[in-house]
């Protein structure tokens, strides 16, 4: 059970709108801490999860988010939907290059056999600091009858260019143009079928976690 931003509430800290008595939102200064997992003595080898190289960085420095998917079943594509802050971190491609809209990021380690027809689309918006791709094989059929399918590995590489040095986060997360998805991703196998249950979304640890952000007291007078 977790925080998150919707499509009803686009502009919020990770699912959270705080006010203060004079109907002001309060934008900064508290952090969202979210609740431990349920029944975590279960464990499930079937996930999608964001491993990141570093936990904290400085200014300038760059974060390698790789995403990885284990024992997904006939595995064939995917689309994710990634939200960050943008004031905090930018997007680059591994030379360094800002992302546009439309970049895609590098491949991983499946995904990539050419014989079966790679087809990567993405549409970010980057205002919003949010990244949306997918990447699926078009030749489904010889992919199928192959026999062979890649249910392990990378399947996307994103670099992250650190802005300030602030307490920050990259996630999955559910958006307008996926309603549906499962916490931000959606697996497809290779009957062109969407996996809707029997995997864990794992998302990655917050990023900066030694620059903790003090949280104010109002100074009661007398």
């Amino acid at each position: 059970i977790t925080f998150e931003n919707t499509g009803t509430m686009p502009s919020a800290i990770v699912g959270t709108m705080l006010f203060d008595w004079y109907g002001n939102r309060i934008t900064s200064g508290y952090q969202v801490k979210q609740p431990e997992k349920i029944n975590s003595n279960v464990q499930s080898s079937s996930y999608i999860k964001m491993n990141l190289d570093k936990k904290n960085a400085e200014v300038g420095e760059v974060i390698k988010a790789s995403i990885v998917v284990n024992d997904i079943e006939k595995f064939a594509g995917y689309q994710v939907n990634v939200k960050y802050d943008p004031a905090v971190l930018q997007p680059v491609n591994a030379s360094g290059i800002a992302y546009t809209s439309t970049t895609n990021p590098a491949a991983g380690d499946i995904l990539v056999n050419q014989d079966y027809g790679v087809l990567p689309v993405a549409s970010h918006n980057l205002t919003e600091g949010i990244l949306n791709f997918t990447r699926t094989y078009t030749n489904i059929e010889d992919y199928r009858l192959s026999g062979i399918a890649e249910e392990k590995g990378t399947i996307a590489n994103i670099y992250f260019k650190v802005l300030k040095p602030e307490l920050t986060s990259i996630k999955f997360v559910n958006s307008n143009t996926m309603p549906n998805s499962i916490s931000g991703t959606m697996l497809f196998n290779w009957n062109t079928e969407r996996i809707i249950s029997g995997y864990e979304v794992i998302q990655p640890e917050m990023i900066n976690t030694c620059i903790l952000t003090p949280i104010e007291t109002p100074v009661v007078t007398a």
